[in-house]
């Protein structure tokens, strides 16, 4: 898609002095506008302490071969059973949260950034990035029923043994990683198309 953009628009895409990422923070206009690398910080490190929390809550499950160290120094003196529990809770929360951040994150996207981007620069097309978000979405829904999925069973245990084996974590940490590397490859893509766009001699202000 970046290559459509680059025969579309190579003044843009194909230029030397805005088109590497390398020479966006130096660039003298970079500092004049609001940039989207910044805003995207929080939601990579939220999506790694989510996978964090889900290889803590692999490395108590029947059949790890690694040992369990835990991200408190409280840890030991809960079984696996809710060291577990715990982690995948955490997990479950971060993911949650970066996803409310990525709504709000979206909204100003579709109805601030790119309408004016878009009427600025008519020629650049940016509805595949539209079409991302829905993807996204539709893509954030399966995390949290898979997060759902293992945690009920903690939840319809009247035991407190339930501990999930490792074949089951391993499966919901491979629909996490499908998210996130949809995630990573629009949030970078994403800023490659916007960001050449602010550090023209254009007027674009938010």
């Amino acid at each position: 898609r970046m290559k459509r953009l680059g025969a579309t628009a190579p003044e843009l895409y194909n230029n030397p002095n805005i088109s590497p990422r390398s020479k966006w923070f130096h660039h003298p206009r970079y500092h004049q506008n609001s940039q989207m690398p910044p805003y995207h910080v929080h939601f990579r490190e939220e999506m790694q302490n989510t996978l964090r929390y889900l290889y803590d809550a692999l490395r108590v499950a029947p059949g790890s071969s690694t040992p369990y160290t835990g991200n408190s120094g409280n840890d030991d003196k809960y079984s696996h059973q809710e060291q577990q529990y715990r982690s995948l809770q955490n997990a479950s929360n971060y993911f949650r949260g970066c996803m409310r951040g990525l709504k709000g994150h979206v909204q100003i996207e579709e109805y601030a950034c790119f309408p004016l981007y878009e009427q600025t620069f008519p020629d650049i097309s940016m509805q595949f990035l539209y079409q991302d978000h829905k993807d996204l979405h539709e893509t954030e829904q399966a995390v949290h029923n898979a997060f759902h999925k293992a945690l009920i069973k903690f939840s319809n245990s009247s035991s407190g043994d339930v501990i999930i084996p490792r074949e089951e974590i391993l499966e919901l940490i491979g629909v996490v990683l499908d998210f996130d590397s949809h995630l990573m490859s629009h949030l970078g893509e994403e800023e490659e198309v916007v960001v050449p766009l602010s550090l023209t001699d254009k007027q674009i202000c938010f």
